[in-house]
């Protein structure tokens, strides 16, 4: 399709495109979740392995451990809480 004289196309308006699984099947996006409450993490562990499309590689319960197991589990996405014992979110997050 064309507009004027230059190609037009549609790019997926999503700020987490990259997020969604791609037009030719299903590629689950790793996700590490980082909150020291277990019932936090149970939670949203729950939340989004319900959801097509994501897959929770690992859980820390703070910045530290984080660290530690985001170089060790490469994860596609990072749910960070701010508020951690010994590191906190921000520090970690830098």
């Amino acid at each position: 399709m064309t507009h004027g004289t230059l190609p037009y196309r549609v790019y997926r308006c999503s700020p987490a495109y990259w997020l969604s699984p791609d037009s030719t099947g299903f590629v689950a996006k790793n996700i590490l979740i980082v909150d020291d409450s277990e019932l936090i993490r149970l939670a949203t562990r729950h939340f989004l392995e319900s959801q097509p499309g994501f897959k929770v590689c690992g859980e820390a319960v703070d910045g530290i451990d984080a660290l530690e197991k985001a170089s060790q589990l490469n994860p596609d996405l990072i749910i960070l809480d701010i508020a951690l014992p010994r590191m906190n979110g921000l520090q970690t997050a830098r």
